[in-house]
């Protein structure tokens, strides 16, 4: 717990794509050597639920009653440093919307790899915004590309699978991910055969069921399924 005014930064663990939690320990070291800032899902970080952004930002609720939260450390006016862009969401959709939030929120954003500063004096925050912008608009655009002359091939139906539509145990394995519980294999591995029309478990339907969940509960710490209808 912090008193008065002061503002504190803060370094935000999560496995990513191209560096897992080990790598980033030593960029942490570096730029932020004070342990009990450190925030992760790891047992032995100071907050212990801070697993990703949103679970990490003061909520507005929590601003109104004046609580201060052990489980979200992060406030107006700190600073948040991550070793890379994808700590912020697996998709680009994500990271934009977690870069919204932290704006919306002041909180300002540091990414040393990429030498990213948010200061107010930069314009860091613009031009990552709409190059991530246009990277999802170019890629959003390509599918309906077709050559002169070729045909768009039939193929299978486009599989409907969504988080609400899984059943109690399979939303269960989603949780357990969100909440870096267990590992990307190992929940997929859970949900081989489970799925409602029985096909394969893919990395682009498993990450969408993720990417639902958040999108679902992205200031929830810990939820009951049993509220909901799966």
């Amino acid at each position: 717990m912090r008193g008065g005014c002061a503002m504190s930064e803060w370094w935000l663990f999560r496995n990513t794509r191209i560096e897992n939690i080990n790598e980033q320990y030593e960029i942490a070291r570096k730029h932020l050597p004070d342990t009990t800032h450190w925030l992760g899902s790891e047992y032995n970080y100071f907050y212990i639920k801070c697993c990703d952004v949103a679970r990490s930002v003061y909520s507005d609720s929590d601003t109104l009653k004046g609580d201060i939260s052990p489980r979200r450390p992060v406030q107006s006016g700190d600073t948040l440093y991550v070793a890379n862009i994808y700590v912020l969401g697996g998709t680009l959709p994500t990271i934009r919307k977690t870069l919204k939030l932290l704006q919306d929120k002041q909180i300002h954003l540091r990414i040393p790899s990429l030498e990213y500063d948010d200061k107010d004096d930069t314009h860091d925050h613009e031009l990552l915004s709409g190059t991530l912008s246009q990277i999802y608009n170019y890629r959003q655009a390509q599918p309906i590309e077709q050559l002169p002359g070729h045909r768009k091939a039939s193929g299978r139906p486009k599989r409907r699978i969504s988080l609400m539509g899984l059943q109690r145990a399979e939303f269960n394995v989603i949780e357990q991910y969100c909440l870096h519980k267990t590992t990307e294999r190992q929940a997929m591995k859970l949900l081989t055969g489970k799925l409602p029309d029985k096909g394969p478990v893919t990395r682009y339907i498993f990450r969408k069921l993720v990417d639902e969940y958040r999108e679902m509960f992205p200031g929830s710490v810990e939820i009951d399924a049993d509220q909901y209808n799966v």
